[in-house]
């Protein structure tokens, strides 16, 4: 006679909040945190503007073919990197990557977290939380630069964004 598991997790959670995570929501993720934590887009600007330099220093020497690549390269540029990253990560969900993975519950107690998935099961402190990020549709929860937490904010209670606001340096952008 087998004995039944004991569940992992005791009964006195504050909050629990089902993970799945599709690839459209992964992209969006990986969009935001390439731009606004990692701050890739400075790089992009960047680049943007060396073109925008190379096309007004070829205008002045009248090359009109290095300025029509310019100005296709000024305008293909950014739609070349959204590709390159939806490309990749529909690769990684193709070839079941970690991605597939995090699926699970997410338990919020008064001091901590703890998540049970096939790729993430752990606690983790409010304190070693690095940021929480609101948008409109999703919560993410930057435990560092490699530990993320991707949360639909469908249904979810306004009692737990405030337990989050409470516990974590919180920061709400509206994209």
């Amino acid at each position: 006679m087998k004995k039944n598991k004991k569940s992992a997790h005791n009964m006195n959670y504050l909050y629990k909040v089902s993970m799945s995570i599709t690839e459209k929501d992964f992209i969006k993720y990986q969009k935001f945190f390439l731009n606004i934590i990692n701050k890739g887009i400075i790089g992009e600007i960047i680049i943007i503007i060396l073109a925008f330099l190379v096309l007004l220093f070829e205008i002045y020497r009248k090359n009109i073919l290095l300025i029509i690549i310019t100005c296709l390269f000024i305008l293909i540029y950014p739609i070349l990197l959204d590709l390159s990253l939806k490309r990749q990560i529909k690769r990684m969900f193709k070839n079941n990557f970690r991605v597939n993975d995090r699926v699970g519950d997410i338990y919020f107690y008064k001091d901590y977290i703890e998540s049970n998935s096939s790729f993430f099961n752990n606690k983790i402190k409010y304190e070693d939380i690095k940021y929480t990020y609101e948008l409109n549709k999703y919560i993410y929860i930057f435990v560092d630069n490699n530990l993320s937490l991707i949360i639909n904010k469908n249904n979810l209670k306004k009692e737990l964004l405030d337990l989050l606001k409470d516990k974590t340096i919180y920061k709400r952008f509206y994209l």
